[in-house]
């Protein structure tokens, strides 16, 4: 009787676990679509009025920030999020997060300062300083949010920042250039933090006093800063990874084929907008209490389900490169168009990591993506400067691919301990190969109908074999 009643338990804890997890995918689908989608078909506007260098120089600007943002706010948009998932005195969860990420752009804005009064840089290094501000802030909030489940005010949220975006941009770049293009990232970015603080109604969890006055606030900030801090490092290497090879393109090839290398990452940036929808629910769904389904063939499944999709939605998108091209590259930006189904390759592994870094968030041991993240970068950099003087441009798509393998098998073999996958992670290994193969062909200089070809004939054979192992785990590899 009771192994009758812990059946059903069990039952109804992966129904309820399942129902959660698709309407947060729903809900950060939409949300998502019309965000990303929206900054995705902005590329057409930047390409045609900006010139490749000018183009190139203010991305790395905008990535840079993206790249500082964490360390300026210590990393707490991370444990604002984990924290808020336990629903423990949300309201000093709050409080206690926001006030350690301010300070920590305090001490950043201070430390800016004296940098600009020694170098002097250039004209972007005010709207560098304010981009890293004020997407600290909104990531902060918004993490909170999505932390509390409200998922529709989260994606409320970000939609009302990539519409303002959309419009700063139509205002500003045409009359400002590269300027115009910082100046409305950052207005974008405070419009989407008022529209979060403004929907999640969060000025009545706002209790400074709070910080300075609770002992156990003073040990709050502490357990937080303590599981955000090694947060920090993974993120920047990770972040560092995703512009070095933008550095390097610049460095070797110069600024003219670093505009082209930039503006076909967009198609990374696109295929990360897709695994972020599945990685917002994901984590959402782990951090709420995997550890009493680690036995059954929950995790498996959605593993199965997951691995499945990414890479025959890779492939299909490898099959559409053409149209993309097209559509959004115009004028001499054309010439990027051959990076990118390898710039598609390198988005979709690294996006495969995010199902097994979950793990590492659940059981607070972030420790282990920031070695994950590190080793990614060594093996991007090693690559990287072995192979862009021999390859140029190729030799850094190279490099992408192979450091974000190398991370994938880092971080799935080390979150076998808490969730085995046994032999369901061979087929996602055999998915793998056949869709690098897929885009590596997609990249040669051959015959095109002897391409689309071998295209077709790839992505048949991993849609077969999808077909079984996704639903029912067969073909699963015995051990």
């Amino acid at each position: 009787m009771l192994r009758n009643i812990f059946k059903k338990r069990r039952f109804l804890l992966m129904k309820h676990l399942t129902k959660s997890l698709l309407s947060s995918l729903f809900i950060f689908s939409v949300g998502n679509l019309i965000t990303k989608g929206i900054q995705f078909l902005l590329l057409p506007l930047y390409t045609s009025q900006l010139t490749p260098q000018v183009y190139g120089a203010v991305e790395i600007w905008a990535g840079t920030a993206e790249l500082f943002s964490p360390i300026a706010i210590l990393g707490i948009h991370e444990a604002l999020f984990r924290f808020a998932v336990q629903r423990e005195e949300p309201q000093k969860t709050f409080t206690v997060g926001i006030s350690v990420g301010l300070f920590g752009e305090s001490v950043w804005l201070v430390c800016m300062l004296l940098f600009w009064k020694v170098y002097r840089p250039g004209n972007y290094f005010f709207l560098f300083v304010a981009l890293v501000v004020f997407t600290g802030i909104r990531v902060s909030v918004s993490q909170f949010m999505r932390g509390m489940g409200w998922a529709g005010r989260f994606t409320a949220a970000g939609v009302c920042q990539a519409v303002s975006l959309a419009v700063f941009q139509f205002v500003l770049l045409p009359r400002f250039g590269g300027q115009g293009y910082l100046t409305a990232l950052f207005l974008s970015q405070l419009a989407g933090a008022c529209a979060a603080v403004g929907l999640g109604k969060l000025w009545n969890d706002w209790k400074p006093g709070l910080v300075w006055k609770d002992s156990l606030s003073k040990e709050l900030s502490c357990q937080m800063l303590f599981y955000a801090l090694p947060v920090i490092p993974a993120a920047f290497l990770l972040q560092l990874t995703n512009l070095s090879g933008r550095y390097l393109v610049l460095w070797f090839c110069g600024e003219e084929q670093a505009g082209f290398y930039t503006s076909a990452a967009k198609i990374g940036a696109a295929v990360r907008m897709a695994v972020g929808i599945f990685q917002q629910a994901w984590q959402y769904i782990v951090s709420l209490g995997w550890k009493e389904n680690n036995k059954n063939s929950y995790f498996p499944a959605v593993f199965r389900l997951y691995s499945g999709g990414l890479f025959l939605g890779g492939g299909i998108l490898i099959f559409c490169l053409p149209l993309v091209q097209r559509f959004l590259l115009k004028g001499a930006f054309q010439e990027a168009g051959k990076y990118l189904p390898l710039v598609a390759a390198a988005a979709v592994f690294q996006g495969y990591s995010v199902y097994f870094s979950a793990f590492y968030l659940a059981e607070r041991k972030t420790g282990g993506l920031f070695r994950s993240a590190a080793i990614c970068l060594g093996a991007f950099l090693a690559a990287g400067f072995a192979f862009v003087p021999v390859f140029r441009v190729w030799g850094v798509l190279i490099a992408g691919i192979v450091s974000n393998i190398i991370m994938v098998i880092f971080r799935a073999f080390g979150s076998r301990k808490w969730m085995p996958l046994g032999k369901s992670l061979w087929g996602g290994v055999f998915l793998g190969i056949l869709f690098l193969g897929q885009a590596v062909i997609a990249s040669c200089p051959v015959d095109d109908s002897f391409q689309l070809g071998v295209q077709i004939v790839l992505f048949l054979m991993s849609l077969l074999f999808a077909g079984g192992w996704m639903l029912h785990g067969k073909f699963d590899i015995k051990r």
